[in-house]
């Protein structure tokens, strides 16, 4: 069962649901994380995962191995990323995150939502730096993606590509080496 409610009666109820009943519940509202754990939710479908994953891994490990004051802090390390949620719909505001981030280029959201405004973008990035200690590969990610941007339109604008050649030969340097993929496999087969 997998409950994104957020409602906490209606995650007590599945939990005691899926305990009688022999099934598994999954929490899917990021704020209730720490708290669908605490009633036996065996895992979380967490839409900030798109961002923030070295952050819901790490809180999973934290609640997994009964570390509450470390669980704690990255629950709120999550709610931060939620506040940048409120700045527009959660599917322009996800997606312009990701963006920045450098994850991918996903594009804007589908009409009619609207995409993010420029102030939109200094808001999430400095709603970033307030908390920056776990999101600091984050915040890397975008001090860096902005920097190549800026840096590949002014070359474009001389025509100069013999540089961009050089940043593009050595971005895969630059870039975490870690992937979802990989930790869930080390976790899996470790």
């Amino acid at each position: 069962i997998k409950d994104s409610s957020g409602e906490e009666e209606r995650i007590q109820a599945y939990a005691k649901i899926a305990k009688e009943k022999d099934f598994k519940l999954l929490i899917g509202s990021d704020s209730k994380i720490s708290y669908a754990y605490e009633l036996g939710a065996s895992g979380a479908v967490a839409g900030t995962s798109n961002v923030i994953t070295d952050t819901l891994v790490a809180l999973d490990r934290a609640l997994r191995n009964k570390e509450q004051e470390s669980a704690e802090k990255l629950q709120k390390d999550i709610d931060v990323l939620r506040g940048v949620l409120k700045l527009g719909t959660v599917p322009s505001a996800m997606k312009r995150a990701v963006e920045l981030a450098g994850i991918a280029e996903v594009g804007p959201a589908r009409m009619p939502v609207e995409e993010l405004s420029k102030e939109d973008d200094e808001k999430i990035i400095e709603l970033f730096f307030e908390r920056s200690e776990p999101l600091l590969s984050y915040i890397a990610r975008i001090v860096r993606n902005l920097s190549l941007k800026i840096y590949r339109k002014k070359e474009a604008a001389r025509r100069n590509s013999r540089y961009i050649t050089a940043l593009e030969e050595i971005e895969a340097c630059t870039a975490d080496p870690q992937t979802v993929e990989s930790e869930m496999e080390r976790e899996v087969f470790v």
